[in-house]
Protein backbone atom coordinates (compact mmCIF):
# COMPACT_ATOMS: atom_id res chain seq x y z
CA UNK A 1 0.00 0.00 0.00
CA UNK A 2 0.99 3.53 -1.02
CA UNK A 3 2.51 5.10 2.29
CA UNK A 4 1.10 8.35 0.67
CA UNK A 5 -2.28 6.42 0.87
CA UNK A 6 -1.97 5.71 4.17
CA UNK A 7 -0.93 9.37 4.95
CA UNK A 8 -4.50 10.34 3.92
CA UNK A 9 -6.35 7.44 5.92
CA UNK A 10 -4.76 8.41 8.74
CA UNK A 11 -5.54 11.96 8.74
CA UNK A 12 -9.40 11.27 7.43
CA UNK A 13 -9.67 8.93 10.79
CA UNK A 14 -8.40 11.69 13.04
CA UNK A 15 -10.82 14.41 11.77
CA UNK A 16 -13.39 11.82 11.88
CA UNK A 17 -12.75 10.68 15.43
CA UNK A 18 -12.54 13.69 16.56
CA UNK A 19 -15.68 15.30 15.05
CA UNK A 20 -17.31 12.08 16.25
CA UNK A 21 -16.16 13.69 19.91
CA UNK A 22 -17.90 16.66 19.07
CA UNK A 23 -20.80 14.96 18.21
CA UNK A 24 -21.02 13.04 21.24
CA UNK A 25 -20.51 16.18 23.28
CA UNK A 26 -23.14 17.85 21.69
CA UNK A 27 -25.80 15.14 22.65
CA UNK A 28 -24.31 14.82 25.82
CA UNK A 29 -25.47 18.96 26.61
CA UNK A 30 -29.03 18.03 24.89
CA UNK A 31 -29.63 15.34 27.29
CA UNK A 32 -28.89 17.42 29.88
CA UNK A 33 -31.33 20.45 28.37
CA UNK A 34 -33.58 17.61 28.16
CA UNK A 35 -33.62 16.57 31.49
CA UNK A 36 -33.83 20.19 32.86
CA UNK A 37 -36.50 21.21 30.28
CA UNK A 38 -38.67 18.16 31.77
CA UNK A 39 -37.90 19.47 35.43
CA UNK A 40 -38.67 22.50 34.55
CA UNK A 41 -42.50 21.48 33.35
CA UNK A 42 -42.95 19.05 35.40
CA UNK A 43 -42.30 21.81 38.51
CA UNK A 44 -44.75 24.31 36.27
CA UNK A 45 -47.31 21.60 36.14
CA UNK A 46 -47.20 20.95 39.83
CA UNK A 47 -48.25 24.86 40.14
CA UNK A 48 -52.18 25.08 41.36
CA UNK A 49 -51.74 28.84 39.66
CA UNK A 50 -50.18 31.10 37.44
CA UNK A 51 -46.56 32.52 38.84
CA UNK A 52 -47.02 36.23 40.18
CA UNK A 53 -43.44 35.96 42.49
CA UNK A 54 -40.29 34.92 42.95
CA UNK A 55 -40.24 30.65 43.25
CA UNK A 56 -36.81 29.86 44.54
CA UNK A 57 -37.22 26.21 42.65
CA UNK A 58 -37.91 27.56 39.64
CA UNK A 59 -35.05 29.90 39.25
CA UNK A 60 -32.61 26.99 40.41
CA UNK A 61 -33.98 25.27 37.56
CA UNK A 62 -33.90 27.71 35.09
CA UNK A 63 -31.37 29.98 35.55
CA UNK A 64 -27.83 28.77 35.00
CA UNK A 65 -26.09 32.29 35.86
CA UNK A 66 -26.09 35.65 36.39
CA UNK A 67 -23.46 38.00 34.66
CA UNK A 68 -22.98 41.42 36.26
CA UNK A 69 -20.98 43.76 33.62
CA UNK A 70 -18.59 46.38 34.50
CA UNK A 71 -21.54 49.09 34.14
CA UNK A 72 -23.94 47.36 36.02
CA UNK A 73 -25.89 45.97 33.12
CA UNK A 74 -26.63 42.11 33.95
CA UNK A 75 -27.01 39.33 31.48
CA UNK A 76 -28.98 36.09 32.88
CA UNK A 77 -27.74 32.91 30.61
CA UNK A 78 -30.90 30.48 30.96
CA UNK A 79 -29.89 26.06 31.01
CA UNK A 80 -30.96 26.04 28.07
CA UNK A 81 -28.01 28.21 26.52
CA UNK A 82 -30.40 31.77 25.61
CA UNK A 83 -29.12 34.71 27.54
CA UNK A 84 -31.40 38.16 28.28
Amino acid sequence: MDLKLIGVIGDNMATATARLGEIEAERSERRIKHVNIARFLSTLKQQDEIVTEFDEELWYITVDKVLVHKEGRLAVMFRDGATV
